[in-house]
């Protein structure tokens, strides 16, 4: 299931409002409310499905990269700002194809923003969140060079354990284990990855292949995101579970 919306923010039932503990989103009848900022309320409703939920968090904000400023690339211009809530405890209802479904579960949300992000060079990016079942979570992300002989241009990883502690990984790679080509588009995707930080590694493996997004009537972009089981870092143990995002495999990303 996807659905897509895309406005600016005053046009007609479209907004953002908020404050220190609150915020208010909508975009026509999707809408997304902070409670005292420590739980979140989410309506989505399309043609195909409904969506309802809320959202505790059982966890800190994690500010990214320096205290939320987060490097992309070799200048300081190609950066964001970057705030994540993982673990979120979820519950609500999915309505699709007639039916209603209760739905539970732990979700990851981020919220990062900025005016450039991308080296003129870049293609795309490789980026994970990944929560573990012991409470941590692990995020990583590549910059891909256009020429892909050329180095990467930019890596950054790292675990924040269930006690709110911060390790930064100094070794990042992407490795990849098996490549998935989309019937719809055409374009391959490593969609199976090993992702080695300093001495661990963790095998990442799509739930299934086939979550190629089409967002051309949004973002305009046609790009790979969708869940994955975690093994690692010891060999063969459950580890969490995590979003994998793969963009640029096309033609370079415009954002």
């Amino acid at each position: 299931m996807h659905a897509q919306k895309v406005s600016r923010a005053g046009y007609v039932n479209d907004y953002i409002r908020g404050g220190k503990k609150a915020l208010e989103l909508r975009l026509g009848d999707w809408t997304l409310q902070s409670e005292q900022g420590e739980s979140w309320l989410c309506n989505i409703q399309t043609n195909d499905f409904t969506v309802q939920w809320k959202a505790k968090q059982t966890q800190p904000p994690w500010f990214q990269g320096l205290n939320g400023f987060s490097q992309k690339g070799p200048t300081l211009s190609e950066s964001s700002y970057y705030i994540t809530l993982p673990h979120l405890q979820v519950e609500g209802t999915l309505e699709w194809d007639g039916k209603r479904h209760a739905v539970t579960g732990s979700f990851w949300m981020d919220h990062e923003w900025s005016s450039t992000v991308l080296s003129p060079n870049a293609a795309g990016w490789d980026w994970v969140g990944l929560q573990g079942n012991a409470g941590q979570s692990i995020m990583a992300f590549r910059i891909r060079p256009k020429n892909p002989n050329d180095p990467v241009i930019w890596k950054y990883a790292a675990q924040r354990d269930n006690a709110g502690h911060v390790h930064v990984y100094n070794q990042v790679k992407f490795e990849t284990l098996q490549q998935w080509l989309s019937p719809h588009t055409g374009i391959r995707y490593p969609v199976s990855q090993a992702l080695h930080l300093d001495d661990e590694t963790y095998t990442l493996i799509p739930l299934f292949a086939d979550q190629e997004l089409d967002a051309r009537g949004s973002t305009g972009n046609q790009y790979w995101e969708g869940a994955v089981q975690v093994t690692g870092p010891s060999a063969n143990s459950a580890w969490g579970k995590g979003y994998l995002e793969m963009t640029g495999y096309d033609r370079p990303m415009t954002l």
